[in-house]
């Protein structure tokens, strides 16, 4: 097995589909996420005798701004749990940008010099295990493409929340296409592409060969 992704991970991953889910539902999610990740050879541990470490670990990020929640009615109980977000703001976006490419990273890293990196290998034939820069860019990438950056786009505009996440330096274009999306979804309301998506965004577009795209698109839609 490779190194395991630790619980923020998994909690930024579920909070982002902006569903809201109370303590309850998220533990029964990232459960689903656990077991959906070992396709990739990661391990988060939860289960449902981890509530407390889920309720602890909600409380920091909380105190740290970072999240947020909520009170909503239970459908079926009577009465209300809380629901949690994420912020929706540039520092909580950049926290979480870091930490995830910190440890998603981790994972995924593969030395021949770190003894420890020997576990990663297949036993089969002593190559790494879909250590791949698609595969580590993928879980970059959902982030990316989640209900939770479409609406940060909304509150904070394009470019700023592109700049936050070139600042985080995600080398080989990990969410490129993520962002790409979102400029498709814009490009019929936007005026001057190169003000609102910014010149940067523009530019790797061109070099990974969506730039004409996006250029047809907006075209096509004056």
């Amino acid at each position: 097995m490779l190194q395991k992704v630790d619980l923020e991970t998994g909690i930024f991953r579920i909070l982002s589909e902006e569903k809201g889910p109370s303590q309850r539902e998220l533990l029964d999610e990232l459960i689903k996420y656990a077991e959906k990740i070992r396709e990739d050879d990661l391990v988060l541990k939860i289960d449902k005798n981890t509530k407390g470490n889920l309720s602890k670990k909600l409380g920091i990020l909380e105190k740290r701004g970072i999240i947020f929640h909520t009170r909503k009615k239970v459908d079926d109980r009577d009465q209300d749990a809380f629901s949690y977000f994420i912020n929706k703001d540039l520092e909580s976006f950049e926290v979480i940008l870091e930490h995830l490419a910190k440890d998603i990273g981790n994972a995924f890293e593969f030395t021949i010099s770190n003894r420890i990196d020997w576990k990663k290998l297949n036993t089969k034939d002593n190559k790494p295990k879909k250590v791949t820069r698609n595969v580590k860019c993928a879980y970059i990438e959902s982030f990316i493409k989640s209900p939770y950056v479409k609406e940060l786009i909304k509150s904070c505009r394009f470019k700023p929340v592109y700049e936050a996440y070139e600042k985080r330096d995600l080398q080989d274009y990990c969410g490129i296409y993520g962002f790409y999306e979102h400029a498709s979804d814009l490009i019929s309301s936007v005026r001057n592409p190169e003000e609102e998506l910014g010149e940067d965004f523009l530019a790797e577009c061109k070099i990974v060969g969506k730039g004409q795209e996006l250029s047809n698109k907006f075209f096509s839609s004056l």
